[in-house]
């Protein structure tokens, strides 16, 4: 999933996100306080859901 079809679900915005650019690319941590999950992305596309 794309950052802009998980904003269109129920997960909706992040509390907060924790954003690292590198020379390989930019990752995310997007973090949902009240589910207590964390959202990571690798250029834009989920790539795990952490507990």
């Amino acid at each position: 999933m794309t950052k802009e079809q998980v904003l269109a679900t129920n997960w909706g915005e992040p509390d907060d996100i924790n954003r690292t650019i590198t020379s390989y690319g930019t990752s995310e941590q997007w973090v949902y306080s009240a589910y207590g999950k964390y959202l990571y992305f690798e250029d834009g596309i989920l790539v795990t859901i952490e507990d």
